[in-house]
């Protein structure tokens, strides 16, 4: 006969479920992200209009961990342009992207979605 796996341990009479283990609607048991990754970020960015889009989505592009960038012009005015980009990756440091950002002059206005695996 086989194994019957529990997610939680029962100790002194109190039942604790495993970290990585939560237990579900339907009666049974979910994995939990071990260690949440971001791998999809969709940003509302100010940039002043230097650099250019295609020379800002290649340094956006210069960040480890990024396979795709995606920026649309969603307004322009006399000195910023808006923009929407949308960044995904194996990994992302949102924190280290909104600090390269800022080395071209562009400000993150809001995080507007984000998926983590």
């Amino acid at each position: 006969m086989g194994s019957v796996f529990y997610p939680y341990t029962i100790k002194a009479g109190v039942q604790s479920y495993l970290p990585e283990y939560l237990p579900d609607t339907s009666g049974g048991y979910v994995k939990t992200l071990e260690k949440p990754k971001i791998i999809h970020l969709v940003l509302d960015v100010l940039k002043p209009h230097q650099p250019p889009l295609p020379e800002f989505a290649q340094f956006m592009g210069e960040l480890p961990g990024l396979t795709r960038v995606d920026i649309s012009l969603v307004e322009m005015d006399e000195k910023t342009e808006s923009l929407r980009i949308i960044v995904e990756g194996t990994s992302l440091d949102y924190e280290e992207l909104k600090g390269h950002m800022a080395r071209q002059g562009a400000v993150i206005h809001s995080v507007d979605k984000v998926v983590v695996e």
